[in-house]
C-alpha cells in the first residue's frame, strides 16, 4: 500500500476500493466511519499532529484502546481499525473459544493480545515481545485497558524472543518497529541484543501443559520458533494463525515443518467471507499485501490439525 504520511487525497478512493475487496467481510465496508477517520487522519497530518501521542479506540468486544507516542506508522490501524490491513483480525472471534490458552508471539504493542483478552474471558494469553521500547508500549497498553476495565487480568507478558537457543540473540531493526526480526536483511543493519528462549524450554519452565491457539508474526523467523516447539506441535496441535512473508524466502520451510505434524492450511477470503483450503506455500492468494514490490508480498494462513473443520462464517463484523 501507499506511504501513509504522503498519501495524496485523490488516491484514497482506490485505497478504499482495495480495502472493500480485501479487508472487510463480504465487502461490507463501513463507509461513513472510513470517511470520518480518513478526514481526521489528513487533518492530523496537515496540522503536524501525527507525531503527538494519541489513543486509537477500536470497537471490538466491546472496545480496546491503544496508546501510541506517534501515529506516523499507524495509518491502517487509525483508518481501518485493523493492523496492517489484516482481515484476519475480524475473523478472530470465529477461530477461538472463551476458555482457550493462547500465545501471541511477536505481540508488538498488543493489538491482537488485547483482542484475545476480550475473546478468552475464561482463558489466558501469553504475549512475547523482545524489543525493549515496543515491550514497554505493550505493557502500557495492557495496563491502560485493564485500568479502563476493557480487559481482564488474563494476560502475561514476556520481554523475550522465541528462537533456536536459550540466552541472547540479535534483533535486527527494520524501517518500523513492526519489522524487527531475528533475520538480517541488509548489511550493517542496526540491532539490539535481546533475551531469547526456545519455545519448548519456555513451556517446560513455566509448566504450561496446554496451548490451543497461536498467533505468530516474527518477520520471517516463524519456522525457527516452531521447530523448537515440536513437543507442542506433536502433542497439543494448536490452531496457528501464521504470517508468510516472501521477503525472507522461508515460507516453504514454515509450510513443510507444520505439514510434518499433520497440519493443513487455509486462508480467509474476505470477499466471499469464508475460509478456504490452500495446497502450497506459493499460492498467490496468500500474499495480498505489498505485491506491487518485486519479491515481496505477505499474508496470513491458518494452520490447523487435520480434524479441524473451519467455522461457518455468519455475521462477522
Amino acid at each position: 500500500m501507499s506511504q501513509w504520511q504522503r498519501l495524496p487525497l485523490i488516491r484514497q478512493f482506490s485505497e478504499w476500493r482495495w480495502a472493500q475487496q480485501h479487508l472487510y467481510p463480504g465487502g461490507r465496508a463501513p463507509w461513513g466511519a472510513l470517511i470520518q477517520r480518513t478526514i481526521a487522519w489528513y487533518w492530523l497530518r496537515w496540522s503536524g499532529q501525527l507525531a503527538q501521542p494519541k489513543i486509537i479506540r477500536i470497537q471490538y468486544r466491546p472496545a480496546i484502546e491503544l496508546l501510541f507516542p506517534s501515529l506516523k506508522q499507524e495509518y491502517p490501524l487509525f483508518v481501518y481499525h485493523t493492523p496492517l490491513y489484516e482481515a484476519e483480525f475480524f475473523l478472530l472471534p470465529s477461530l477461538v473459544k472463551p476458555d482457550m490458552i493462547a500465545l501471541n508471539i511477536g505481540a508488538h504493542v498488543g493489538i491482537y493480545t488485547l483482542a484475545l483478552a476480550q475473546l478468552l474471558p475464561r482463558g489466558h494469553i501469553y504475549a512475547f515481545e523482545p524489543a525493549a521500547e515496543t515491550y514497554q508500549q505493550l505493557q502500557i497498553n495492557i495496563l491502560w485497558n485493564q485500568m479502563r476495565q476493557l480487559v481482564a487480568s488474563n494476560i502475561t507478558t514476556y520481554r523475550l524472543a522465541l528462537g533456536d537457543t536459550d540466552g541472547e540473540a540479535l534483533l535486527f531493526q527494520g524501517s518500523s518497529p513492526m519489522q524487527a526480526s531475528l533475520l538480517s536483511t541488509a548489511p550493517a543493519q542496526p540491532y539490539e541484543q535481546v533475551p531469547v528462549v526456545r519455545l519448548d524450554s519456555w513451556l517446560a519452565t513455566y509448566r504450561i501443559d496446554r496451548v490451543d491457539f497461536i498467533i505468530i508474526d516474527v518477520e520471517g523467523a516463524e519456522d525457527i520458533v516452531l521447530q523448537h516447539g515440536t513437543n507442542l506441535l506433536q502433542h497439543h496441535q494448536p490452531i496457528i494463525l501464521c504470517e508468510l512473508n516472501r521477503k525472507f524466502g522461508r515460507q516453504t520451510a514454515i509450510w513443510h515443518l507444520l505439514s510434518q505434524f499433520g497440519y493443513r492450511f487455509w486462508r480467509y477470503n474476505p470477499r466471499r467471507n469464508r475460509i478456504e483450503p490452500i495446497s502450497n506455500p506459493h499460492d498467490p492468494s496468500i500474499y495480498i499485501h505489498q505485491t506491487h514490490q518485486t519479491g515481496r508480498g505477505y499474508g496470513n494462513v491458518i494452520a490447523a490439525p487435520a480434524m479441524w473443520t473451519p467455522p461457518h462464517l455468519v455475521g462477522i463484523h
